[in-house]
């Protein structure tokens, strides 16, 4: 018997900045791409969803990346991983999914900054990373966003699986 078996990858994150005078800021969700090396890592056996960077680079992400080009801060949270299944149809792609979803907040000031990139891995120098993107804003065009030094951080990266 035969059988072809597929798997889709996709990749999300979101950003908040909070505990500062200036309140929530909601950067809201978008998608990522996920890197060659990333799943290279993953198909190795090791599960990449355990630091989140960011940093001030602005080149176009790329699949033969393996690093964030300015990376200045990051935080860990490999235990913190949660899983799910969703049975409801998704809209964009027509398909139930699985996700794994990672939640870190960085310390207050840890991520001070102009924050123009972000990557996801699981090696603290950052290399390789699973994924690599462009901070964007609600329209999806590149931005850069400010951490103040009163402000938390917290960036929650899901990948799911169709």
């Amino acid at each position: 018997m035969n059988m072809n078996i597929t798997q889709k990858l996709e990749g999300f994150y979101s950003l908040k900045v909070h505990g500062g005078k200036r309140g929530e800021i909601d950067f809201g969700t978008h998608k990522n791409l996920i890197l060659d090396a990333g799943i290279t890592h993953m198909l190795n056996g090791n599960y990449p969803l355990a630091y989140i960077y960011v940093g001030s680079g602005s080149s176009q992400p790329n699949p033969k990346q393996v690093q964030l080009d300015a990376k200045f801060a990051h935080a860990y949270k490999k235990n913190d991983v949660k899983k799910g299944y969703v049975s409801a149809i998704d809209s964009e792609n027509g398909k139930a999914y699985g996700y794994d979803r990672l939640t870190v907040q960085f310390g207050k000031g840890a991520a001070k900054g102009n924050i123009a990139e972000l990557g996801v891995g699981s090696e603290l120098g950052g290399t390789p990373l699973w994924s690599r993107s462009l901070v964007l804003d609600k329209s999806g065009n590149p931005t850069t966003i400010t951490v103040l030094e009163d402000e938390f951080l917290t960036v929650t990266y899901e990948v799911r699986r169709y």
